[in-house]
């Protein structure tokens, strides 16, 4: 038993954050989960993509010329991750391997 007020009050408000912390990571987490399925899905966007790095040559691709139609969709972040795509020394590679 706790006698101050005080410090019952500040035990359950960090006990309540912890659980709406808790709560957003899960909802986050579906989120993401949701973002790439569709990625997986859309096979003519995620080609367009890899046609687009494949016409910029070997040199790669400055991030701030990508146009603005490939960056909406939030796929190279996918690309990225599934290893699609490389980067390195401050630009965006179509991964040969």
């Amino acid at each position: 038993y706790i006698k101050y007020k005080g410090v019952v009050i500040m035990y359950s408000t960090i006990k309540s954050i912890l659980y709406v912390l808790c709560l957003v990571i899960i909802v986050l987490g579906i989120i993401g989960m949701k973002k790439q399925e569709k990625y997986k899905k859309d096979t003519e966007t995620v080609q367009k993509i890899i046609d687009y790095f494949k016409n910029a040559g070997n040199d790669g691709v400055d991030p701030k010329k990508i146009p603005s139609d490939i960056l909406k969709t939030g796929y190279i972040t996918w690309m990225l991750k599934d290893k699609t795509l490389e980067f390195k020394n401050g630009k965006y590679y179509l991964n040969s391997k």
